[in-house]
Parts: C-alpha cells; structure tokens; sequence
C-alpha cells in the first residue's frame, strides 16, 4: 500500500510521535482485529483522525473492484 508506515501493535504507544497527525490515519492488518485495537489505542490518546479498515489488507487485496468501507472508531 502507497505510504503505507509499519508499526507493530505492541509498538504502536511508545511510537505514536512518528505518526503524520496532519492527514487521515487509516490503521490496517491482516484481517481488522489489530487494526481494530490500534485504533483504539490511538484514540485514547486523543488522536481521532483514524479509520481501521474493515476486513484488513486481506479484504482490500480481495476486492479488486474498489476499497472496502472504512469505519470510524
């Protein structure tokens, strides 16, 4: 994924101040359940710009025809 920036879950709190807060963060993984909590993370620590991608990089890689909806948390 184009400008896609890998950050481990169990990373994510101590590396949120390498996150680009200017633009929208849609957080992914394999099927949306780490997203999910990743999002949630972000979230507590009062970043709301964020969208977990329902269905994960599997579902977007999945459908060719268009993005799968993303949900905000």
């Amino acid at each position: 994924m184009e400008q896609a920036q890998h950050m481990m879950l169990g990373t994510l709190q101590k590396r949120i101040r390498e996150l680009k807060l200017d633009k929208k963060i849609i957080i992914h993984c394999k099927i949306g359940i780490r997203s999910a909590i990743g999002a949630s993370i972000l979230q507590a620590n009062d970043i709301l710009n964020v969208a977990n991608m329902t269905g994960g990089y599997s579902a977007w890689k999945a459908d060719t025809s268009h993005r799968p909806d993303l949900v905000k948390h």
